[in-house]
C-alpha cells in the first residue's frame, strides 16, 4: 500500500510523488525483489514512471519489465501547462478537503456522490461487488490525505523524460477509461523506447478488477 493507504501510515515526509518513488525503491531493496514485474496502476503508475526515470540502476537490479495500467505521463487536466493552475485549483479543493476531515466525515459526503464516482471508475458492464469495492476504498481514504496529493498529481508531468525509460514496457489501458483515456496511454506509447499497448474494449480504469485475467496474461 502507498503511504497514507490500506494498511501503510503516512510518514513525515508528505506524498510527493518523488517520496512514493523512493518508498517503492526501498520496498524492492528490502524484499530483495529479482528479476520482477513492476505494474503500477494509476497513481502507481506514475510512480513506477517516476522511479525508472530518477533510478534507473536501482530500478533494474530488482525488476525485468514494466507494466503501466491506466496511467498517464502528463498533467491529468486537459490543455493544462505548468504549475499556475493545478496549484491553484489543488489549494482550494485542500481546504475544503481539510474542512470535511475535521467534521469526520469521509473523502465523498453521501452515499450518492460516492457511488457515482466509483461506477465512473469503470467501463461497461461492471460487477457490482467491484463496484462497492471501489466506493469503500475511496471512501475509507483521509480527506486530508487526499488534499496532499491532489497537487502533485494534477502537476505531474514526466512526458519529457519518459524517452529514457529503457526497461521492457506494456501500456494497458481501456478503451472506456474516463480517468485516463486512451489517448494518454499512446502519449506513452510514443515516448518509451520498444513500449507496446493493449487496449481493452470497453474496460474502464479499474483494469485490474474488470479483466484481471487479460491483465495477468
Amino acid at each position: 500500500d502507498q503511504r497514507g493507504h490500506g494498511g501503510s501510515v503516512a510518514g513525515g515526509d508528505g506524498y510527493r510523488l518523488e517520496r512514493l518513488a523512493e518508498d517503492l525503491a526501498e520496498v524492492l531493496a528490502a524484499l530483495e525483489v529479482t528479476d520482477g514485474i513492476l505494474v503500477g496502476h494509476s497513481m502507481g503508475g506514475m510512480v513506477a514512471q517516476l522511479l525508472a526515470i530518477r533510478r534507473p540502476e536501482a530500478l533494474r537490479r530488482h525488476v525485468a519489465g514494466m507494466v503501466l495500467v491506466a496511467t498517464a505521463a502528463g498533467p491529468l487536466l486537459p490543455g493544462s501547462t505548468g504549475d499556475l493552475f493545478p496549484a491553484a485549483l489543488a489549494a482550494a479543493a485542500g481546504r475544503g478537503l481539510r474542512r470535511v476531515e475535521r467534521r469526520g466525515r469521509g473523502l465523498l459526503v453521501g452515499a450518492a456522490p460516492g457511488a457515482w464516482v466509483a461506477r465512473a471508475c469503470f467501463g461497461a458492464h461492471p460487477d457490482p461487488v467491484d463496484v462497492e469495492l471501489t466506493r469503500s476504498m475511496i471512501d475509507d481514504m483521509s480527506p486530508a490525505a487526499f488534499a496532499e496529493l491532489l497537487g502533485p498529481l494534477l502537476a505531474f508531468d514526466v512526458s519529457r523524460q519518459i524517452d529514457r525509460i529503457d526497461l521492457p514496457t506494456r501500456v494497458v489501458v481501456g478503451s472506456r477509461d474516463l480517468l485516463t483515456p486512451p489517448p494518454r496511454a499512446r502519449a506513452i506509447v510514443a515516448r518509451v523506447p520498444g513500449a507496446e499497448l493493449d487496449l481493452l474494449a470497453g474496460c474502464g480504469h479499474m483494469v485490474m478488477l474488470e479483466r484481471p485475467d487479460e491483465l495477468d496474461d
